[in-house]
């Protein structure tokens, strides 16, 4: 399901990744947009056959919500592309990264893996709180290295409006983002996206290993 959010997300940013990721595979031209598609579109139909396959109602309405969601990111038709809109990026975070995952998962581990009663414990609330601003913050990181494809392309994000270095001073919202930004070079795109990639979605991540 990630593959499909991610690469969804490449397949109608194209032209914009030419400028801001040229290296990605559909932008280099080192893969096709057919197979691009074919890849994107397998990985939708293989997330709900697994979870249909394990029997997991949780994980099967996880992926739906997800999937919704990067259609509603992504796609450039009319009353979409929420990413052209800073709130609506930071809502489709929330909720993608901060309820329907952490929730859809949990479910998922103590009904289907534990065969346990659903429940709602502490450590699940706080890691949505959690979750919930770094959900906020990723929303406002990852436009930071692209502010020039975006201004281009007519995606006013909050990045472009407000310039990249208001952009992190703006996106750092806890401390431990504040002291490892202190190294990140603002004018540097590789060193935006190695802060973003490398740094923040190891934190991200660490959130579900503790949960779980």
């Amino acid at each position: 399901m990630s593959m499909f959010n991610v690469g969804l997300n490449q397949l109608f940013d194209v032209e914009i990744d030419k400028i801001n990721k040229p290296y990605l595979p559909l932008a280099s031209g080192e893969l096709s947009f057919r197979n691009g598609v074919i890849i994107v579109s397998s990985s939708l139909i293989l997330g709900f056959l697994f979870a249909w396959a394990i029997g997991s109602w949780p994980l099967f309405w996880t992926n739906l919500i997800s999937a919704v969601l990067a259609v509603a990111y992504s796609a450039d038709v009319p009353f979409l592309r929420w990413k052209k809109y800073p709130v609506l990026t930071s809502l489709n975070f929330i909720i993608d990264g901060a309820l329907a995952r952490p929730i859809g998962y949990f479910l998922h581990m103590q009904t289907c893996v534990l065969k346990r009663p659903a429940t709602f414990p502490r450590q699940l609330i706080f890691c949505i709180a959690i979750k919930s601003v770094l959900s906020v913050a990723i929303a406002l990181l990852k436009d930071i290295p692209d502010v020039e494809g975006d201004e281009k392309f007519g995606i006013r994000s909050l990045s472009s409006r407000l310039g990249r270095k208001k952009g992190v001073a703006h996106a750092i919202l806890a401390s431990a983002l504040w002291f490892r930004a202190k190294s990140v070079d603002v004018n540097d795109s590789a060193s935006l996206q190695s802060f973003y990639t490398d740094f923040f979605w190891k934190m991200s991540s660490m959130l579900f290993i503790l949960l779980y």
